[in-house]
């Protein structure tokens, strides 16, 4: 497999301004999946998709920013990132701002832990089996934040499929037998393409593991324990489905104008 070269681009600082109400556009879409890939190419991972930006995410995204409630919308197999501001900032600046904030958790998160713990938005971030993103920014005139009303706060919301924080998995991997995966190319230290996946419909949960891209691959031996139908174990299985549901995750913010978490 080989690796293509492309020069990076030169980051271009735009100054959105900040009002009640400005649509999403494309400038916001490449920017915030810049941001994203920027800092999944700088985790030096193996087999780490690149991310590409998917409306039908966005949809999502701003159908649940413009509700205006800072708290999880539970869709099985999405995994999502949530962060309001009060202060008056551009958009550019909020994108910036918050996923650097969702990143830094990475210093919560110690490889090899049972789950995200307190760095979920940053294992979400670099997950490296998430192939897409979608995101939407609003300013909210009244914010329904964890049993309280917020004033004009910015709300981003960031969508993403596959969904990560899988219990028991590390976002991604150092060492793998090929750079990406079988049908994917490595450009600038991310896998470009759909990466092929077999997937033997073994099991009654299997269409929903292949969806999510997990059926095959590395799962197999988590399906293989759970699943009766590897191994003719008779007895009721469990499958728990691990999601992003990070009830859990309670930062503390030293400033109170500005809170991000992932609930």
């Amino acid at each position: 497999m080989k690796e293509e070269i492309i020069l990076p681009l030169v980051l271009v600082a735009v100054c959105i301004i900040s009002v009640t109400w400005a649509e999403w556009n494309q400038i916001a879409r490449d920017h915030i999946l810049q941001i994203h890939n920027d800092y999944r190419r700088n985790e030096g991972a193996c087999q780490m998709n690149e991310l590409v930006y998917d409306m039908d995410l966005e949809a999502q995204a701003k159908t649940w920013a413009l509700g205006c409630y800072f708290e999880h919308e539970i869709v099985e197999g999405r995994g999502e990132n949530l962060a309001y501001d009060i202060r008056h900032i551009a958009e550019a600046k909020l994108r910036i701002h918050y996923a650097m904030r969702w990143f830094d958790e990475k210093a919560l998160y110690t490889r090899g832990q049972a789950d995200c713990g307190k760095s979920c938005h940053y294992t979400q971030l670099v997950w490296d089996k998430t192939e897409k993103v979608g995101c939407y920014s609003y300013r909210c005139p009244e914010l329904n934040a964890m049993d309280k009303i917020v004033k004009n706060a910015w709300y981003l919301v960031c969508f993403y499929t596959p969904f990560g924080n899988l219990v028991g998995h590390d976002p991604y991997q150092t060492q793998c037998d090929t750079p990406c995966r079988d049908g994917q190319t490595l450009i600038n230290g991310l896998c470009v393409g759909q990466a092929i996946i077999p997937c033997v419909d073994l099991g009654e949960h299997c269409d929903y593991w292949q969806s999510v891209g997990h059926c095959k691959g590395e799962y197999e031996a988590y399906m293989k324990e759970n699943y009766k139908v590897y191994d003719d174990d008779d007895d009721d299985d469990d499958d728990d489905d691990d999601d992003d549901d990070d009830d859990d995750d309670d930062d503390d913010d030293d400033d109170d104008n500005a809170i991000a978490q992932n609930m």
